[in-house]
């Protein structure tokens, strides 16, 4: 038993260790882009990817493993990508000889990601820096200014009404916080991402990457000219954990259920209301496949400026707290004192 878990855990290792890192995730995907919209093949792909030390030893010999076993491209990549989302939407792509597009698009997404990421930490250092001194100031009235407080009372314990309301506040906050997440962890994906999709701020921001992700697939699958049936069969053979695997696989069981495809796309939450253009008997898969890239494209542009939006607003939102902070201790020093007054 012991052994099967060391066995279990060095497997997991060494998964984690075969995964790119974003920076280079990002470099690869570039390259990739690049590379094929100049006709490179995939193999020279790989080649220069390993001379560039995008990819380590390991890596390399796993991809290089898998395409000499006649895998594709994107499904060679596997063991290296993390994101189903992203692996599904590779292979995807590479099916209808979109890779390019596909790896260049991902490439810019994770890179503004990344920026906003260290803009985030760089926004953070100043709050932090407070939020430490009034921690330190809140230990200081804790354990030394309120003890001295209580001996100005005789011996007795000086804790206002409005202080006790306040901590008991706090600690039903904090219990509904950790109720609500392990609600959330034991939800399936689609109802965990349901509840996303709702949340304020936040919500409106999933709905957009949601969007992006599913009409750019559904973009190359319509321009080929595959049907309906045949779109959902590929897209539920994608990896199992993916977005898209999943609503495929609910869209098809539905449908021989004998729902119409109207109600299942006014039903699904997770499902963009511009899908009814599938709907449109008038218009050519090439109509709909445009159709779709452009609505995958403005969601995509959506996406980008409401995290840039969002960025601006976490400072404020921080020092509003840190202020609310404060005032609570501030609270705790000054009406004991009022109390104590009082009786004299």
């Amino acid at each position: 038993m012991a052994l099967s878990a060391q066995k279990l855990s060095r497997n997991s290792n060494t998964a984690n260790q075969l995964l790119l890192k974003p920076p280079a995730l990002v470099d690869f995907l570039t390259l990739c882009g690049q590379l094929l919209a100049s006709g490179f093949t995939q193999n020279e792909i790989v080649l220069i990817a390993n001379d560039l030390k995008v990819f380590n030893t390991e890596q390399i010999q796993i991809v290089e493993q898998q395409l000499q076993a006649g895998a594709s491209f994107a499904t060679a990549l596997k063991p290296l990508i993390q994101s189903p989302n992203l692996m599904a939407q590779l292979q995807i792509a590479e099916g209808q000889d979109a890779l390019s597009r596909c790896c260049l698009e991902n490439a810019n997404l994770l890179a503004e990601q990344q920026k906003q990421r260290r803009q985030l930490h760089g926004l953070l250092i100043y709050p932090m820096i407070l939020f430490i001194l009034l921690l330190g100031l809140t230990g200081f009235v804790r354990f030394f200014l309120q003890p001295q407080l209580t001996d100005l009372n005789g011996g007795q314990a000086v804790t206002p009404i409005a202080v006790q309301i306040v901590r008991v506040g706090g600690l039903i906050l904090v219990t509904l916080i950790l109720l609500v997440t392990l609600y959330y962890a034991c939800l399936p994906k689609l109802a965990r991402l349901r509840c996303q999709i709702r949340w304020p701020i936040l919500g409106q921001l999933s709905r957009h990457y949601l969007t992006y992700v599913i009409c750019t697939d559904l973009g190359h699958l319509r321009n080929s000219g595959r049907p309906l049936a045949e779109m959902l069969t590929l897209l539920r053979n994608l990896p199992g954990q993916s977005l898209q695997a999943s609503l495929a696989r609910q869209t098809q069981e539905k449908l021989l259920a004998g729902q119409s495809l109207k109600a299942i796309l006014q039903a699904e939450p997770l499902l963009p209301a511009e899908l009814n253009l599938l709907l449109g008997a008038h218009a050519t898969a090439e109509i709909q496949a445009v159709e779709l890239q452009t609505i995958a494209r403005q969601n995509y542009q959506k996406l980008i400026q409401g995290l840039e939006r969002l960025l601006d607003q976490v400072q404020p939102i921080l020092f509003i707290l840190i202020a609310l902070f404060l005032g609570g201790t501030y609270l705790q020093i000054l009406l004991p004192i009022y109390q104590i007054m009082k009786g004299f």
